[in-house]
């Protein structure tokens, strides 16, 4: 039986794999990158509004949460190559939480 975090996982994997078939292209530059982020978080807060005062379905906040989910992963994934930063090609967890 799947737990309601595979569920999750799941629906963010497939629409992650939706996401870059139909947009292969990912900004190089962290303004453009994170404003398409901050988008879909909007589109997440706008769906949360028609939930909550015109009774909408939750659904919608559900899929718009699933597409914020996925472009924010996209973020993570590219964010060695945005403009202007240079890492090196190793993600250390302990030096992320000291510069996060």
């Amino acid at each position: 039986m799947k737990t309601i975090n595979d569920f999750a996982f799941d629906l963010i994997t497939d629409e992650l794999q939706k996401a870059k078939s139909k947009f292969p292209q990912w900004p190089t530059d962290i303004i453009h990158a994170a404003a398409i982020v901050a988008e879909e978080a909007g589109e997440l807060v706008r769906a949360a509004v028609q939930v909550t005062y015109e009774k909408k379905s939750i659904t919608q906040a559900l899929n718009e949460a699933v597409h914020t989910a996925a472009t924010a992963i996209r973020f993570i994934e590219n964010y060695q190559r945005m403009s202007g930063y240079r890492v090196n090609n190793t993600y250390d967890k302990e030096e992320y939480a000291d510069n996060g």
